[in-house]
């Protein structure tokens, strides 16, 4: 999906396959509220909170989808977060549990070139 120029809506409702990680969806130029922007991300309910990783304030990037996905499955079902936003490269891999209930990760979609801290509830409808 391209996303640039105007506000964009990307809806995602059932499982978007978090067991295949490494060949989601990919968003390009994603422009959330917090770039100034006005694209939005609809995953099926309200987030209040986004999960990130990072070491002193600075993120974390992962080597590869599927060490973002372990770490992602730690901090959901450890912090009871709804949405996990972890750096995959120059991209963010956004994790979250489709039935809003289990803590377990069952969706995934890719932001491609957009830095994890940028992401915020604001960026979901």
């Amino acid at each position: 999906m391209f996303a640039a120029g105007d506000s964009d809506i990307a809806q995602f409702g059932t499982a978007t396959t978090a067991a295949n990680h490494d060949q989601t969806d990919h968003i390009t130029n994603f422009e959330g509220v917090s770039s100034g922007g006005h694209d939005v991300l609809s995953i099926g309910f309200s987030v209040t909170a986004v999960d990130y990783a990072s070491a002193n304030g600075t993120a974390t990037t992962f080597g590869s989808a599927d060490d973002a996905y372990t770490y992602a499955k730690a901090i959901l079902a450890g912090h009871g977060t709804e949405v996990a936003a972890l750096e995959v490269g120059t991209d963010t891999y956004v994790f979250w549990d489709s039935t809003h209930s289990t803590g377990t990760i069952d969706s995934v979609i890719a932001l491609d070139h957009f830095t994890a801290g940028n992401l915020v509830k604001g960026d979901f409808v």
